[in-house]
């Protein structure tokens, strides 16, 4: 009986040492997030222009392409929410910040949440959302932050990548599609290549779904278009022209999506650019621009439609600069 107890006291131990382990890991880890800040603050006395929003304007929108000195903040289902708090705290570091691309799309207006995302993104930016608790999270990242199974999907692929003596150019981890031997340029990575296999009407209908999901099921409707506001109105009183855009999706994409939902997404906008003033770039329906080669996957460009499309964005952003002037 002594010997039973005393092995589980030995496997206790060892599991106990071993979620330290990762947890001292973890927190030495680099990440997107801290990557995306840390270019931002060796730069941001030359920011002029901002790009905010979720993984379609993250890995869509090249700020190396635009006649302003850009940076892409946006990020993998960061919201307006986030988008706001991250951007005050470094606002008044931004002397010569002229423009912000805020990005609307279908389901931006529901959801102030990024999911799992808002733990590891509270590990670089100190924000919390209020709807969650961190006191585990912070006690233990692996256990609660970034739970067990991204955890042991990071350590696998830093193992893999010591073994094989391959230095990544990304030192911290990302999603498949993603060459990391590309370096992050301006808070900027994308996916190199079109996913030929998310093209089917199965995976078109699998994310439309999920979409439709969050916005009809969603009662952070008003939460979010008062947050908006008061990010649009800060950035107004300090001379910073906010600009509202809509990333492409394509057409089979699209077609699945709710409605109702589209139609109020577009009221919503139109309140918006006629309350403040605002010029709205829409290239939700892209394909005069955009073909399936510029895509990743249904709502989501490759690096070929990333530079498409910061292109397109730079003659709008002229074109109505030199307008105003």
């Amino acid at each position: 009986m002594k010997k039973i107890f005393k092995d589980i006291g030995i496997i206790v131990l060892l599991g106990f040492l071993f979620v330290i382990l990762m947890d001292t890991w973890l927190r030495n880890q680099n990440s997107i997030y801290k990557a995306k800040l840390t270019g931002l603050e060796k730069n941001i006395e030359n920011i002029e222009l901002l790009i905010l929003g979720n993984s379609r304007a993250g890995y869509g929108i090249n700020p190396t392409l635009f006649d302003q000195n850009t940076y892409n903040l946006a990020n993998v289902s960061q919201s307006i929410y986030f988008d706001k708090r991250i951007t005050e705290k470094y606002l008044d570091k931004l002397k010569k910040l002229k423009y912000v691309l805020l990005s609307i799309d279908y389901h931006t207006l529901y959801f102030s949440s990024q999911g799992r995302r808002d733990y590891w993104s509270y590990y670089a930016h100190d924000i919390k959302h209020p709807d969650r608790s961190y006191t585990m999270p912070t006690i233990s990242p692996f256990l609660y932050g970034y739970s067990s199974k991204p955890s042991m999907a990071m350590l696998k692929r830093s193992v893999i990548n010591n073994l094989s003596h391959n230095d990544s150019i990304l030192d911290f981890d990302v999603e498949n599609g993603i060459n990391i031997e590309i370096p992050m340029k301006k808070g900027f990575i994308t996916y190199e290549n079109t996913d030929k296999d998310a093209f089917n009407k199965i995976a078109f209908k699998a994310r439309a779904d999920y979409f439709n999901r969050k916005t009809l099921n969603s009662t952070e409707k008003e939460m979010v278009m008062k947050d908006l506001e008061e990010f649009i109105s800060i950035l107004k009183e300090k001379n910073i022209q906010p600009i509202l855009i809509t990333s492409p999706c394509i057409k089979e994409f699209r077609d699945l999506l709710d409605e109702k939902v589209k139609k109020q997404n577009m009221k919503d906008i139109q309140y918006l650019v006629e309350k403040y003033q605002l010029p709205y770039f829409n290239f939700f329906d892209g394909e005069k621009f955009f073909d399936k080669n510029d895509f990743h996957n249904c709502d989501h460009l490759n690096q070929k439609g990333a530079k498409k499309y910061a292109s397109l964005l730079n003659d709008r952003i002229n074109s109505f600069y030199f307008e105003k002037k």
